[in-house]
């Protein structure tokens, strides 16, 4: 084929030529961030940002997350952690608390309290509040 003859394909959108996005290869040294980035299920907030974020690089690039051992000598990986001590020094802010918890705790918090009432009530002497139906 001759070169106009394939400049001419070309313009015609018979052939498509894709640029080779850019790989962009992220050093990660928390298997449990990686395992929640993966995981189908989101429950957090900055897990979520973190997904919706990656999911616009990658629209441009490749984006591979490569999980490194922490304290190995990996260029960069000891700054990083320095940079997340500070971060996590830092006064809290967002929806996320501080020390997360399992949806199950504060379920199991309000149970214990209730038999805990139900139990003094039940102490002293009113049946009723404690659940017990009147005669």
């Amino acid at each position: 084929m001759s070169g106009l003859a394939c400049k001419q394909r070309i313009m015609s959108n018979d052939i498509h030529f894709e640029r080779a996005k850019p790989v962009l290869v992220n050093l990660v040294d928390s298997q449990a961030a990686l395992h929640a980035l993966k995981s189908p299920r989101i429950t957090s907030q900055v897990v979520l940002e973190c997904t919706n974020s990656l999911a616009a690089l990658g629209q441009r690039n490749k984006v591979r997350l490569v999980w490194v051992p922490g304290h190995s000598g990996v260029a960069g990986n000891e700054e990083a952690d320095v940079l997340a001590r500070k971060g996590s020094s830092d006064t809290l802010t967002g929806p996320e608390p501080a020390i997360g918890l399992p949806y199950s705790y504060p379920l199991g918090s309000i149970d214990n309290w209730t038999r805990e009432k139900c139990q003094e009530d039940w102490s002293r002497g009113d049946r009723v509040a404690a659940g017990q139906a009147p005669d």
